[in-house]
């Protein structure tokens, strides 16, 4: 779990890059969007939280 020693749950906001990253990468329509973001940038993203936590 990531809880803290004090039972926190740490957030991270998205910067307005990452946001507008993710909203391009959306397709479809009301429910049945889904992320069609590219491996490469994916893979850059989870490292960027890996670091953070």
């Amino acid at each position: 779990m990531n809880l803290s020693p004090h039972g926190y749950l740490a957030l991270i906001s998205l910067s307005p890059r990452w946001e507008q990253t993710f909203a391009e990468s959306m397709v479809g329509e009301g429910d049945a969007r889904t992320l069609a973001m590219q491996p490469s940038k994916l893979s850059e993203f989870v490292s960027l939280v890996r670091e953070r936590f």
